[in-house]
This record gives structure tokens, C-alpha cells and sequence, in this order.
């Protein structure tokens, strides 16, 4: 007489999922999300610092670290999504993908800005 572990082992057939690889896509669209808000406010920067009791560059700080924080998780759980054997890799490779594109000209800005000011 079949029980109800039978009817969980017909749905085996059911594709496999990737959980970790879903949250890490969520989050590298809110990273896309967030990319587009900074880069959309970077224009009123310098009116903004004249109104507010903040210099320029800390706010560029402050429109910067929702991404940073975001690029860091969506990578972070993109790797983790990716090395699951047997689950789906696609989204987990892309939310990887995305994060390391928005890391590495911030990477590359902090290195650059740190050689130009040792070099002058």
C-alpha cells in the first residue's frame, strides 16, 4: 500500500531549483536597481554638497555603499549558488557576473586613486 513518502518520491521527476542562485539574482537586479538610482543622482552631487552639511566626495560615498554592500552579496551568494552540485547554475552565474562587473571599476577607481596621488 503506497504512503505519503511515495507520492514525494514521483515528484522527483519535478526540475531541480537553486534557492541560494534565486536570492542571488534578486539581489544583483536591486544591485542593477540601485547602479541606475547612484548613476541617475551623480549629476546633482555638487548642488547637493552646497545645501547639505556633507562635502562632495562623502556624498559620492554615500550613494556608492548600497552598491558596494549589494555587489558584495550578490557575488558572494552567486559563488555559493554556483558550486552547489546538481542544482541549476544560470541564475547563480549571472548574479556572480553581475556583482564582480560593479566591484571591479570601484576595485580599479580605489587602486587608480591611490597610484595617482603615491605617483604626484
Amino acid at each position: 500500500m503506497p504512503g505519503p513518502s511515495s507520492s514525494r518520491r514521483a515528484d522527483s521527476s519535478a526540475p531541480a531549483r537553486n534557492p541560494i542562485g534565486r536570492a542571488a539574482l534578486v539581489v544583483a537586479v536591486a544591485l542593477v536597481v540601485a547602479q541606475t538610482i547612484a548613476a541617475g543622482l551623480t549629476p546633482f552631487v555638487p548642488d547637493a554638497a552646497y545645501q547639505l552639511p556633507f562635502n562632495v566626495a562623502e556624498i559620492f560615498t554615500l550613494l556608492r555603499m548600497p552598491v558596494i554592500v549589494l555587489a558584495i552579496v550578490a557575488t558572494v551568494l552567486g559563488v555559493i549558488g554556483y558550486l552547489r552540485p546538481g542544482q541549476p547554475r544560470l541564475a547563480a552565474a549571472t548574479a556572480a557576473a553581475l556583482g564582480i562587473a560593479a566591484l571591479l571599476p570601484m576595485l580599479a577607481g580605489g587602486v587608480g586613486g591611490v597610484l595617482v596621488n603615491s605617483l604626484f
